[in-house]
């Protein structure tokens, strides 16, 4: 993976991440990440940042 060309599967979760409300999301997120979106650990880190960064920019 690299930064020009984003894995969609680190973006989808990314988004998942992001819009589903904290009181819907599985504890712990990780390994529900890895599983639903087949992501390596690396990967799952990875769209936890992203989500917040969406989150950040949308408000």
């Amino acid at each position: 993976m690299t930064a020009d060309v984003p894995n969609p599967r680190v973006q989808t979760a990314a988004l998942w991440l992001a819009t589903t409300p904290d009181h819907e999301k599985p504890r712990p997120v990780m390994p529900k990440l890895r599983q639903r979106f087949a992501l390596t650990a690396l990967e799952a880190s990875l769209a936890m940042a992203e989500a917040a960064l969406i989150r950040a920019r949308t408000g």
